[in-house]
């Protein structure tokens, strides 16, 4: 997580390598901006194929599954996070 002087905005980094990255539900939606490569959000029956540059919202309440090739931040809210 790359922390901030704002606590109502957080921002991690996302890496894959063809692997799985789990992102637990939440109470608030996030946004997956895809920098690098190319990067697959799974959201229940629904896959959203992302390249570099393109963006989706995650709705809040949503467990996400991310697979494919490269690199990736998700941003969310931070109020109400410890």
């Amino acid at each position: 997580m790359y922390h901030t002087t704002f606590p109502e905005f957080r921002l991690w980094g996302l890496e894959g390598h063809n692997d799985v990255l789990d992102l637990p539900a939440t109470e608030l939606g996030r946004i997956l901006l895809v920098t690098e490569g190319q990067l697959v959000a799974h959201c229940g029956t629904d896959d959203c194929e992302l390249s570099r540059g393109q963006s989706v919202w995650l709705p809040a309440g949503d467990e996400v599954k991310v697979t494919g090739q490269g690199r990736g931040f998700l941003a969310s809210a931070g109020v109400g996070d410890s």
